[in-house]
Order: C-alpha cells, then sequence, then structure tokens
C-alpha cells in the first residue's frame, strides 16, 4: 500500500454487525481490511445501555484497530434549565472518560438537544448549548480527546424532512449555528464531524444548493476532527454505500481532502455495505479520483 493510501484511515462501525460480539466484530473488521473501528451501541444485547464495560474497554484498548466512539443516545445539551443540561453534561464527560479508556482518538456527540417546547426560548437554547460544548471541550483536552459534534437533518426522526421538529429542537441546526459554534470554542481539540448524508439531507431541507454546503466544508475544513461517509436519495437517511449514487458525497470528501483533512473516514454502513465503501474509498485515494463531480469540489 502506497504512502498516500495508507495515510487515510477508513473505518466502520460495529453497530451496523447486528448481535456480533465486540471481539468477533474486530477480528471480522481486521479481516476485511478495515482500520478502524466506530464503537456505538455497546451491547447488542442491552442496547439501551448507554456505557461500555470494563471488558470492551479492555478489548478496545488492546486492538490493533484505531478506535473512535459515537454514543448513540439522546441528550438534552440544549436546554434552558442548567439542572437539566448538567445531568447531560456529566454523561458526557464519562463517554469522555471512556474514550480515554479505550484509547480513542475522538469521541462524536449529536447537535445538543433541547428538552421538548424549548424552542420558545431559541436564543437561551443556543447559549445554553455553546455553553455545554465549552464544558465538554475544555474536558476533552485534558484527556487528549478530540470532541466533534454532528450536524443533523431538522426533524431528524422523520423520513419526507419537510418540517422542524418542534418537540426536540437542536443546535447547531444549521449552517450559521455550526459558524457560531466553531467561533465561539477555538480549541484544536473541539470541531466538527462531517457525516455526508446527514448533509446532503441538510442542504435539501434548508434549500440552500450543493455548491454552498461544499463552500462551507471548504471554508471550516480545517476544524473538522472526524467524518462519517454514506450517501442517500436526498429524502430519506438510507445510509448507501458511497458507490451507489454519491457524487454529493464524494465531493464532501473532495473538499475535505483538498482541505487538509487527514482524520478517520467511517463507512457508516450496514455490513457488508460497508466493504463497498471501503473498496470504493481504496480505489479513489488511489486515484485521486474522488469526486464524480470535479466541479462542485473546484
Amino acid at each position: 500500500m502506497n504512502e498516500k493510501i495508507a495515510n487515510r484511515v477508513v473505518g466502520f462501525t460495529w453497530n451496523t454487525l447486528h448481535d456480533v460480539p465486540l471481539a468477533q466484530a474486530i477480528r471480522q473488521g481486521q479481516d476485511d481490511g478495515f482500520a478502524a473501528i466506530e464503537v456505538g451501541q455497546w451491547d447488542a444485547a442491552t442496547p439501551a445501555f448507554p456505557f461500555l464495560s470494563a471488558s470492551q474497554i479492555s478489548l478496545l484498548h488492546r486492538c490493533a484497530l484505531t478506535v473512535t466512539l459515537h454514543p448513540s443516545e439522546g441528550n438534552v445539551l440544549a436546554s434552558v434549565s442548567p439542572l437539566v443540561r448538567q445531568g447531560s453534561v456529566i454523561h458526557y464527560q464519562r463517554h469522555i472518560d471512556q474514550a480515554h479508556a479505550a484509547g480513542a482518538q475522538v469521541l462524536t456527540t449529536h447537535a445538543a438537544f433541547a428538552a421538548p417546547f424549548e424552542h420558545y426560548y431559541h436564543g437561551e437554547l443556543c447559549q445554553a448549548a455553546i455553553e455545554s460544548f465549552h464544558w465538554l471541550a475544555d474536558y476533552a483536552a485534558k484527556a487528549n480527546i478530540k470532541l466533534g459534534v454532528e450536524l443533523q437533518p431538522l426533524a431528524y426522526m422523520r423520513t419526507d424532512l419537510t418540517s422542524r421538529s418542534l418537540l426536540w429542537p437542536s443546535f447547531p441546526a444549521t449552517l450559521a449555528d455550526a459558524e457560531r459554534l466553531l467561533q465561539e470554542i477555538s480549541s484544536p481539540f473541539f470541531g466538527l464531524t462531517v457525516d455526508t448524508g446527514h448533509l446532503i439531507l441538510l442542504a435539501r431541507q434548508l434549500r440552500i444548493s450543493h455548491r454552498d454546503m461544499l463552500r462551507f466544508l471548504r471554508t471550516h475544513a480545517g476544524r473538522v476532527v472526524h467524518a462519517h461517509v454514506h450517501t442517500n436519495n436526498g429524502v430519506a437517511d438510507e445510509h448507501r454505500p458511497l458507490d451507489d449514487g454519491a457524487a454529493e458525497a464524494n465531493a464532501m470528501i473532495e473538499v475535505l481532502e483538498r482541505g487538509g483533512y487527514r482524520g478517520l473516514y467511517v463507512a457508516e454502513n450496514p455490513y457488508p455495505q460497508a466493504l463497498q465503501t471501503l473498496r470504493y474509498l481504496n480505489r479513489a485515494f488511489a486515484t485521486e479520483a474522488l469526486a464524480m463531480r470535479k466541479d462542485l469540489a473546484a
């Protein structure tokens, strides 16, 4: 493998290997050629339990794969109530502790959510989210862990993406929100987790052009700490592999590469479709031919 390809670490997500114990998933990922594993759903038998066990932490610390964590449960990091918000902050501090113990490089969190109907206090919930991420960024820096915030489509649990969810308002929910967050928190241990599938949906929902989305990524490529790669039909979050109609997703990766991003790319597809993304990225990095439409990334 040439040095150019070796510098691009491609991983898979454990939770896409349904009902497979962590040790088996690590072996399978290594055998299939992945160089990293992202752990999200800790235990297939008890998916509601959010934390890693001591044995799982030991497995991850000893394994040859690069490790990244992505807690999959929700949060109320944007609640206008300090007491409610503090519970989520403490929760994520424990995730950071576990990431450090497992030898992880990055921990990804979803956007900060507020409590039901707190959208009436939009200014306050935005400031609350920034304060929460400030605390967590400082805590992550002490643990030498990079914290990445993932932009999500509005009304994320809906499949038609036609309206903003008033029940669970979130921050950041727009590109302007993300820019404000990056301006407020300048720590090198804090940045964005780019999810190509989510950004395709978000661009459609916010009615912004794909060029504008790429311009945003180009401007902030230096603040990207992690990347989830997959594609979709522009309507639902299908998590399709990159070789399945992926012009927009490929152009986003091209922009990140040109912007100097050298972090992980996690194939966020169900197994074995993740293998399609792995092979596709390896071919693309080898030939420097990522974007199907080079003009989009120019």
